[in-house]
């Protein structure tokens, strides 16, 4: 049943759900990558590179661009590969319902600082 998890109900009786009302699933989308360093999210240490809620309906283009890059350290000397994942405010990965997604990734060779 909407709004219920898996429990019998009965009926005749008024019921307040169990769950949050989930009306719209992303709220929010963060973009992760694996080589980077000394970002926090929720006061924790993680991989975000960036985070946005997305302005437009689901289905149509999104196309966003940070107003203040910050650039991150990152966690190897050598890069043999990079993943990202695009997650919503869960950490649920984000179905794009196979979609092309291009991120673009900026790396400088020395920070600020070095």
């Amino acid at each position: 049943m909407l709004g219920f998890s898996k429990k019998v109900l009965q009926p005749n009786v008024q019921h307040v759900s169990d769950l949050r009302i989930r009306i719209i699933k992303v709220i929010t989308i963060r973009v992760e990558c694996s080589i980077i360093t000394a970002a926090y999210y929720d006061g924790r240490l993680s991989h975000t590179l960036f985070e946005f809620a997305p302005s437009v309906e689901p289905g149509f283009s999104i196309n966003i661009e940070p107003k203040n890059i910050i650039y991150l350290p990152i966690n190897t000397t050598r890069i043999d590969n990079i993943s990202l994942r695009l997650v919503d405010q869960d950490g649920d990965s984000v179905d794009f319902r196979g979609e092309d997604i291009v991120v673009r990734l900026e790396l400088k060779k020395y920070g600020i600082g070095f």
